[in-house]
């Protein structure tokens, strides 16, 4: 009957790892939980101008999912907000949705002398020349649903223009093909042009009649410039679009064309500038430049502080928001998180090549849980190709730290050189990892069971039964599976105890509970099942 040996990483990736990210997050939030409350305050900017946006980002579709949307939408909203907005964000909305929030967000900037902007990222379509933006769910069969069951953007601008407030600005990142066009009679491709109500400017990420494509990156290649001029201190409005469409255009080689369409008169300046929003004479205090202050450290920690607020309450997409703006800032914890969101796809789809990416950015700084999780992501080849060399070095660059994670990727790399898995096989090293992750308060119970191993099999140090008990009943005393099983497997052949064949069943039947095959499979041989 073979010995279980190690963690059944090769056969067991699945069960033994899955259980990973989210039971060292848990930990994680436990260790760094002190002092959560401390400098939790809303970034704010110096403007007094009334400030209220409406973003919307659909890519779930049933027919023609798109990739970007949800995080275009999502990395505005947080943009906008170190802008001043008072944001309101939908991600994958339905029908009922967009058009509850559209109400609200009519009534927000009604007479409120400031700022309205709506932004859009998903299909659209035009129709008859009207222009409409498809809900996650419509129903559409034929080209007379389309009135019925999207948003008419027509109707948006009307309702904005009827406000009566400074100025509206609308921006849709929505020209993608147009999913249902089998089944319509026309063949209009991308939105129509659409006259800008008084007082408001229209952009569109291409040229009316034209599609932009999805994009292959984390955000479709409008939305990804736009950011870029948005964050760009004492640029008008117009120089802002001027400067996206520069961009798109070297970028897509001239496929791809953004358009505006602008009625206003005034001035307006994401970040800088003046504070005024129409051709009204601005006050003194309006014309004094208007750059926003750069983020301090307390600022960064507590908009990281509550994204984790969010994720505590499952607000995935609005701890995404606050994630970003720190992550955004270079703080390691935020990117790491945002990694953890990506792989489970919370407030995002889930894509492990995202989540690479931001467990990459937080391990270049040094962040111990982003080492260990990257170590995890190359040795299951999630996210990126598999290569147990790269994950054994992130699990070293984890292990040398000394931190809360560093007996986890002690365990894993004490199995790693015993089966010689991107190191070379040495028993000795496996031998000193191993019990580097027995230490202190963190002991890990797969490592136990990977020293009981050794010692069973003189792999590494002498042959010793008494100290292969001796680990393997600490492990299966922490509910260790694999290491009941193996304790089990002793007291069955008399290993270094009396042999004892009630004990070996009932190690057997803990370690067949968790759903261990051996145990269930020895279980089956004595028909004890």
């Amino acid at each position: 009957m073979p010995i279980y040996l190690f963690l059944g990483y090769t056969e067991n990736i699945q069960t033994m790892r899955t259980p990973f990210i989210a039971l060292l997050l848990f930990t994680y939030i436990l260790a760094n939980a002190q002092g959560a409350d401390r400098g939790m305050k809303a970034a704010t900017t110096p403007t007094q101008v009334v400030r209220v946006a409406l973003v919307i980002g659909n890519g779930a579709y049933t027919d023609s999912p798109l990739r970007n949307p949800t995080n275009d939408a999502t990395a505005i909203a947080a943009e906008l907000r170190a802008c001043g907005f008072d944001v309101t964000l939908l991600t994958n909305a339905n029908q009922q949705q967009m058009e509850t929030a559209a109400a609200t967000f009519g009534n927000k900037i009604r007479n409120n002398q400031g700022v309205g902007l709506f932004y859009y990222a998903g299909h659209g379509m035009q129709v008859q020349g009207e222009n409409y933006l498809i809900p996650i769910g419509a129903n559409i069969t034929v080209e007379g649903d389309v009135k019925y069951k999207a948003m008419n953007v027509g109707q948006l601008l009307a309702q904005m223009e009827a406000a009566h407030n400074k100025m509206n600005i609308v921006v849709l990142d929505a020209c993608r093909n147009n999913p249902y066009a089998r089944s319509f009679r026309s063949a209009a491709q991308g939105l129509a042009q659409t006259n800008a109500p008084t007082g408001s400017f229209v952009a569109y990420a291409t040229a009316p009649g034209s599609v932009a494509a999805d994009g292959t990156g984390s955000n479709g290649l409008y939305t990804q410039e736009l950011l870029k001029a948005m964050r760009t201190p004492g640029l008008g409005l117009e120089q802002v679009f001027k400067q996206v469409r520069a961009n798109v255009l070297q970028t897509s080689a001239r496929k791809q064309v953004p358009w505006e369409n602008s009625s206003i008169v005034g001035d307006f300046y994401f970040r800088g500038g003046s504070g005024a929003a129409a051709g009204t004479a601005p006050t003194a205090a309006a014309t004094a430049p208007a750059t926003a202050a750069a983020p301090t450290a307390a600022d960064i920690d507590a908009w990281f502080r509550k994204g984790r607020e969010f994720n505590k309450e499952k607000n995935y997409t609005e701890a995404i928001v606050w994630y970003r703006k720190a992550a955004d800032q270079g703080y390691a914890r935020a990117q790491s998180d945002l990694g953890d969101m990506y792989y489970k796809g919370q407030g995002v789809p889930k894509d492990y090549t995202q989540a690479v990416a931001w467990y990459r950015k937080a391990a270049d700084q040094g962040d111990e849980y982003a080492q260990c999780v990257l170590g995890d992501m190359y040795y299951n080849g999630k996210g990126v190709a598999q290569d147990f060399a790269q994950a054994a070095v992130w699990y070293r660059k984890a292990a040398d730290q000394g931190l809360d994670f560093q007996h986890y990727a002690q365990a894993v790399l004490g199995s790693m050189y015993y089966n010689g898995k991107g190191v070379a096989q040495d028993f000795a090293q496996a031998v000193v990892w191993s019990r580097k992750a027995t230490e202190e308060r963190y002991g890990q119970p797969e490592a136990e069971n990977n020293l009981g191993t050794m010692y069973l099999n003189g792999h590494g140090v002498p042959q010793d039964y008494a100290q292969a008990l001796a680990w393997y009943r600490k492990a299966a005393g922490k509910g260790y599976a694999a290491a009941q099983y193996n304790l089990g497997l002793m007291y069955f052949k008399g290993q270094g105890v009396p042999q004892d064949y009630a004990q070996a069943l009932a190690l057997y039947r803990k370690a067949a509970a968790q759903g261990n095959e051996d145990a269930k499979a020895a279980l089956k041989r004595l028909g004890a099942e």
